[in-house]
């Protein structure tokens, strides 16, 4: 689910990437459209952020339900989440965001263009300023925020921490796969089976 959410938030902002998309949204004799435009990346990111942590729940407890008595997988899949997360501090941030919107407000998204000679770019970011204005950040997260400037460009913070959200899976569900390839095989087979026979009976 979290990765769908965030192929969904990608695909806004790469749709906007095209002048005929997004020429009509950013004239300003259009502000209305403009609105709309930050108020679905609002809920976009809103959807991001609940799948993030739906997404870490989720894992943890598949990982407690079927394979609490293998300590050695358990210990390994552990170290894995904290070597990689631990002092992430955009992952960190993106968990406090999380919290911003529970007990404060949804962050205000503002759309940012780049132009160059021959291209442009356009990108979603949130103030800082409203940000800081809220007292629960830690001081680390608080120093980090104010580092990025005017405002936090959300989009690419979202797919630094979805690329590394992959890169864990990927690793956990080779790791399984190893580990019990001798139990997973023939249960494959016996699917494979399966599949074959509905087919030579419906003829699919």
């Amino acid at each position: 689910m979290f990765q769908g959410n965030v192929a969904q938030y990608k695909s806004l902002v790469a749709e906007l990437q095209n002048p005929v998309v997004s020429g009509p949204i950013l004239d300003v004799r259009n502000p209305e459209a403009h609105d709309r435009l930050l108020s679905e990346a609002e809920r976009l990111l809103h959807n991001v952020l609940m799948g993030m942590s739906t997404r870490v729940d989720q894992q943890r407890c598949f990982m407690e339900e079927h394979f609490q008595d293998d300590s050695a997988l358990m210990n390994e899949y552990r170290s894995k989440v904290t070597s990689m997360f631990k002092d992430d501090v955009e992952a960190k941030f993106l968990k406090g965001l999380r919290n911003y919107i529970t007990h404060a407000q949804l962050p205000v998204a503002q759309s940012r263009q780049t132009f160059g000679q021959e291209s442009f770019e356009i990108t979603f970011t949130l103030p800082a300023e409203p940000l800081l204005a809220w007292s629960r950040w830690s001081g680390e997260l608080r120093t980090w925020i104010a580092g990025q400037g005017d405002a936090v460009v959300i989009v690419d913070v979202v797919d630094a921490y979805a690329q590394k959200a992959g890169e864990l899976d990927k690793w956990l569900f080779d790791r399984i796969t190893l580990k019990y390839r001798a139990d997973i095989d023939p249960y494959l087979r016996e699917c494979a089976e399966f599949d074959r026979e509905v087919a030579r009976v419906f003829g699919a």
